[in-house]
């Protein structure tokens, strides 16, 4: 009589022992079994294989969960609405700003990556490639230090409608309504539909969220995977079942492999699972759960990417005695932080509104939180999971105000920031209700408030694109772009010193100045085959003289007589910052080995004699040059 519900009651133990044995073997695989060597190659060869898993697993748990008879009826009782909006304010983000890259290494490299996936399924980018009858052949190739998913799913896209470079653009696109559509669900759970609504207008008012959507990056997906994993943490914890903690868990392992720090985001996870079991008297194990720690082992060996080449930590950008994370940082990035959310001469991507009402919201949410905290766990579970994710979006703020490149306020890196504003918007509109007596006119002031901002101030900055003028890596790379579209055959091969994955992702040849001296025989021995039927080369470009405007290249892109260079085009983007594209028309092969001897020299010791570092941005004739523009 006993043995039915001893074995009922033993399931669940059982299955607790299964998971903690299967979290230490994927603890042993990630972080003892493999040397560093071998961890990368695993990765290598089987990190598309485990993406595709995890998102095969991800979608179906999702699907299980969708209710169609309750989606229709939302949809004839005014969801129609909520969709008009998403498209409508999607349409009109995409519409304000110019789409291409808007952080050259990161967007070029993970765009390289998803090639070698569609192509071959492995998880590497292009380090050459050369056009073989109608085929570009790939060659050579390595692991990007850059977590996988969103090469994945760019990977995906070539699979399902054709390879072409701009379907990186096109799936923020396409995540753009996802991601507003989500940010209202979430709300929508703890502050209604209103709340929802004018939490969607509080971000559009960021001029950084628009240049962001508009490019080719993972910020937008790491937004989108931050909100679907705390909107269905918020379901689960109203409605535990095995299917709701499945799609939780696997939408934090998704969220995991977006960004190196939102592997910080499978604590919360962990977190609300608790909670919920604990309220619940009943601890859900189904098997994608127990599957989730073996998932996540692809992190820990991409990681060692790291131990054999500490370089790409890119800590010698900013040199420092601090390591990449110290308390040491954290007073100046506030102060930078505080620079780009406070600007008030179009020069930042800023958002006046939601920088001062989030500061303002999350003092008030801390305070909710220290005063309600037992009751909202007693008796909103939803609110509780939510408030759970908002403590941890601060911590990841603090991690990044603690991070030694962590400034707010210069282009490149100002991206780190749009966590910590969707946070801003999140408690802004929770506390909202609280602060303000309820009147019909509560959330129509916010939205009228927000609705005069964006068109007060976003839109006049999104038009003057002041933030994007000191990008020039950026708008050099979409340069190229436009230059390829331009020309009616890719029969070319481009020596590039800082972007050559960019040509190779158009099917274009191409070496940077390092890889050029390395192979510098091979070269030569093409060139003279005439194997390709125009060679270019791209310099950054600099006044020599002042008096006449004379343009040099900078030290380090000199080829001196080893090339004989004819000018196809130039753009310029300073007085003194100049990009030229040449033909070669001619080598001196034997001045051009002896520049690869010299560059290989300084390769291997930036700081000698041989490169000194050259400042072309002279106050002085940049202000005269703009005073006398006729």
């Amino acid at each position: 009589m006993n043995l039915l519900p001893r074995s009922l009651l033993a399931e669940p133990r059982a299955r607790m022992v299964l998971f903690v044995l299967i979290a230490a073997l994927a603890c042993q695989l990630g972080f003892w079994t493999f040397s560093p060597k071998v961890a990368v190659n695993l990765v290598q060869d089987y990190g598309y294989a485990v993406m595709l898993g995890t998102f095969g697993l991800f979608v179906w748990s999702v699907v299980r969960l969708v209710c169609w008879n309750k989606v229709v009826e939302s949809w004839r009782a005014g969801g129609w609405r909520i969709a008009l909006l998403l498209v409508g304010v999607s349409a009109l983000l995409h519409v304000q700003e110019p789409h291409g890259f808007k952080v050259v290494n990161d967007e070029i490299l993970q765009l390289s990556t998803s090639q070698r996936m569609h192509l071959s399924r492995e998880a590497q980018m292009v380090s050459r490639g050369y056009e073989l009858g109608s085929n570009f052949e790939l060659l050579q190739g390595d692991l990007d230090k850059r977590p996988l998913f969103f090469p994945f799913l760019v990977a995906t896209l070539h699979d399902l409608s054709g390879y072409r470079p701009e379907n990186s653009f096109i799936l923020n696109a396409l995540l753009t309504p996802v991601l507003l559509g989500l940010l209202y669900l979430t709300v929508q759970r703890v502050a209604g539909t209103a709340g929802g609504v004018s939490a969607i207008l509080l971000f559009i008012t960021v001029p950084l969220l628009t240049q962001t959507v508009a490019g080719g990056g993972f910020e937008v997906l790491n937004l989108v995977m931050i909100l679907a994993t705390i909107y269905l943490g918020m379901c689960y914890a109203t409605t535990p079942s095995a299917a709701t903690v499945s799609a939780f868990a696997l939408a934090g392992v998704l969220l995991a492999q977006v960004r190196y720090e939102s592997v910080l985001f499978v604590v919360p996870v962990a977190a609300a699972i608790l909670f919920v079991s604990w309220r619940n008297r009943v601890l859900e194990l189904p098997w994608p759960l127990l599957c989730a720690p073996l998932l996540l082992v692809i992190y820990p060996l991409q990681f060692n990417l790291f131990r054999l080449k500490p370089e790409l930590l890119q800590l010698t950008d900013r040199p420092s005695g601090h390591g990449v994370y110290s308390l040491a940082y954290f007073y100046e990035n506030v102060g930078r932080a505080l620079r780009y959310s406070f600007s008030w001469d179009h020069s930042q991507s800023n958002s006046h509104l939601v920088a001062l009402g989030g500061i303002i919201g999350l003092g008030f949410f801390w305070m909710y939180l220290y005063r309600r905290h037992r009751e909202m766990a007693q008796s909103r579970p939803a609110e509780t999971v939510f408030a759970v994710f908002v403590v941890a979006l601060c911590a990841q703020a603090f991690l990044m105000l603690c991070y030694f490149w962590g400034a707010y306020d210069e282009v490149l890196t100002v991206r780190l920031s749009l966590p910590t504003l969707l946070l801003f918007v999140l408690v802004l509109v929770f506390v909202y209700p609280l602060l303000v007596p309820a009147t019909a006119w509560r959330w129509r002031l916010l939205v009228i408030v927000t609705g005069f901002y964006f068109c007060w101030w976003t839109l006049p900055t999104l038009a003057r694109r002041a933030y994007a003028h000191e990008n020039f890596a950026a708008e050099t790379s979409n340069w190229y772009r436009e230059y390829l579209r331009t020309r009616p055959d890719r029969h070319l091969f481009v020596i590039e010193p800082r972007m050559p994955r960019l040509w190779l992702a158009y099917g274009v040849p191409s070496l940077s100045y390092e890889i050029l001296a390395e192979r510098i025989e091979e070269f030569c021995y093409h060139y003279r085959q005439g194997t390709f039927g125009d060679c270019l080369v791209s310099q950054r470009m600099g006044v020599g003289d002042y008096a006449s405007g004379r343009l040099v290249p900078v030290v380090a892109h000199d080829f001196g007589p080893a090339l004989r260079l004819e000018t196809v085009r130039e753009i310029r983007y300073a007085p003194t910052y100049v990009i030229r594209l040449s033909r070669i028309v001619g080598i001196d092969e034997k001045a051009l080995r002896a520049w690869a001897v010299a560059a290989k020299a300084i390769a291997k010791n930036p700081l000698t004699e041989a490169n000194p570092k050259v400042d072309f941005r002279d106050v002085s004739f940049s202000d005269e040059w703009f005073h006398k523009l006729p």
